[in-house]
């Protein structure tokens, strides 16, 4: 008789503000590497214990693959943060425990090798705070599993097992803080994550700083255990044989060669309606294998290659979560391309399919993306970007992009719009009617926005229609916006029709919508569209 199953379930953290304690982009990229690569080793646990992994799909997972072979390249970050395996029954326990410990103790032995590196640079620093060191460490990782067993119906043990670890997380295990080891009344706060006291001595930080220190640069801060491991670890412990060069935002920019303002942005992706379709306890094992390989497909095959394409780069796909950054003027074009693909890719995916269950949900994506200029902090531009995604799902109804522009007066500009919206056809299009190498050469002048904004807004103040007469002031705008366009015209040149038919729709889909999009959104699609592409001496 064959022996019963469960499943186990395993989630590491924290994440989100783990990543987003970033003052450089490899620190970005360190922080979301770290945290896929914990996943990898207690996937490799979980397997070494006989458990068969059902998701995440581990086909090509270069981090994977690394555990066995230390020559291999790092690869990208394209494991989430958790993991579900098959497992005998009678072995659960042993499993969860083994698998906890393997992971706690790899943390542990990345953080060993961090300490040794940053002593040999700050050994007074290292004698005196060493037990704050490892405090720091001790208390970061949470790891977090729940197992159920499994009956016939393995969509509803696999339900019940994500039912189950949110309420677990809600009840985690904690460490009481002890001010004893931390000793910080009156300690400096590390400066990217603002929780942990720092573990440097400040005369030591700024004698070996000022005289060139090979872990710090000058205009750097002191830091605690966690955001040093994060800056340390790639090259203490992991020892990559491939030489990787991290960019920056200042030379992001420069791959426009000179053309676009020096702006960045930060692109935050996340699926839509996973949960529901992940709970669906009426499908099988089948379901959930596949549903993972198609994910792996797109973030581990897909994602990076558009990003790339958009002179851009990716900083974490797994799941089906992207983050990347990108010179401004591209972002737009690859977070549509973005999810042309996902959608692409998940034609045949289970639950995108209506003949799958009539009220079946679609496997979609929502974006996020915050615009600003290259020496805007990194952590600001995540804040705004997570911001901008969740406007996306909750302002705008899902697969949906949400934009928000933090110019340097100091001045936010926030649109967005479905994916399906004509919006996305209307910006292209103002965009090309904008793009001449002289101004004077565009078909619509610059002041174009500015003077559609100025009309319209003088009846929206507060950027909501009146209840009455819908109808007639759709028809007062397009009347507007049709007066604009003939004003703001090139008289050397031809005005589409198809361009001022494709922006009343989607003014009528911004009278008609069931979101919470407004008429006021009209202007901000050409506000924001004028300012993405502004050329480099108008920064």
């Amino acid at each position: 008789m064959a022996e019963e199953k469960a499943l186990l379930l395993f989630q590491i953290g924290p994440v989100q503000e783990f990543i987003a304690a970033a003052r450089e982009l490899k620190d970005l990229w360190s922080g979301s590497y770290l945290i896929a690569y914990l996943t990898a080793v207690g996937i490799k646990s979980v397997k070494e214990c006989g458990g068969e992994v059902v998701f995440p799909c581990l086909e090509k997972q270069a981090i994977y693959q690394r555990l066995s072979d230390s020559k291999l390249e790092l690869g990208q970050p394209t494991l989430p943060n958790r993991f579900c395996a098959e497992i005998p029954e009678s072995r659960v326990r042993e499993t969860a425990e083994a698998t906890k410990k393997a992971i706690l103790a790899r943390f542990q032995e990345i953080g060993k090798s961090c300490f040794s590196r940053f002593a040999e640079d700050f050994p007074e620093s290292a004698r005196k705070f060493q037990a704050r060191w490892e405090d720091q460490v001790d208390r970061f990782l949470q790891v977090s599993w729940l197992a159920v067993p499994m009956d016939d119906n393995w969509g509803e043990s696999y339900g019940l097992l994500l039912e189950n670890l949110a309420a677990r997380r809600n009840t985690r295990d904690f460490r009481q803080y002890d001010a004893t080891v931390a000793n910080g009344n009156g300690t400096a706060k590390d400066a990217l994550n603002g929780q942990d006291e720092i573990v440097i001595d400040l005369v030591e930080w700024n004698e070996r700083v000022r005289t060139g220190s090979a872990l710090f640069p000058e205009q750097d801060k002191p830091y605690g255990a966690i955001s040093i491991i994060k800056r340390l670890w790639r090259d203490a412990y992991l020892k990559p044989s491939e030489s990787q060069c991290f960019t920056t935002f200042e030379k992001l920019v420069e791959r426009t060669n000179g053309e676009a303002p020096k702006y960045v942005a930060v692109i935050q992706m996340d699926g839509d309606h996973m949960g529901a379709i992940l709970s669906n306890r009426e499908k099988d094992k089948e379901f959930f294998s596949r549903f993972s390989g198609k994910l792996a497909n797109f973030t581990r095959d897909e994602a990076m290659k558009i990003i790339e394409s958009h002179k851009g780069e990716l900083i974490y796909a797994g799941g089906d979560d992207v983050l990347a950054v990108l010179p401004a003027c591209y972002a737009v074009d690859c977070a549509l391309e973005l999810r042309r693909k996902f959608c692409e890719k998940s034609e045949d995916m289970p639950g995108s399919e209506s003949k799958l269950c009539d009220e079946a949900p679609k496997a979609t994506l929502s974006a996020g993306i915050a615009f600003g200029h290259f020496k805007t902090p990194i952590a600001r531009l995540l804040a705004e970007a997570r911001s901008a995604e969740h406007r996306a799902k909750e302002h705008y109804g899902r697969d949906a992009l949400a934009m928000t522009i933090v110019k340097r007066s100091g001045e936010i500009a926030q649109w967005g719009a479905k994916f399906d919206s004509a919006a996305w056809s209307a910006f292209r299009k103002f965009r090309e009617l904008r793009r001449e190498e002289a101004s004077e050469d565009a078909v619509l002048s610059s002041r174009f926005a500015s003077m559609l904004a100025k009309y319209i807004t003088a009846y929206l103040p507060d950027g909501k229609p009146f209840e009455k007469d819908r109808d007639a002031l759709k028809g007062i705008m397009k009347a507007d916006f049709r007066h604009v366009c003939s004003q703001q015209k090139n008289p050397r040149k031809d005005l589409s029709e198809d361009f001022i038919a494709t922006a009343e729709t989607y003014l009528d889909e911004l009278f008609g919508s069931d979101t919470e999009a407004t008429p006021q959104d009209f202007p901000l699609l050409f506000l924001c569209a004028s300012f993405l592409m502004r050329k480099r001496n108008d920064d």
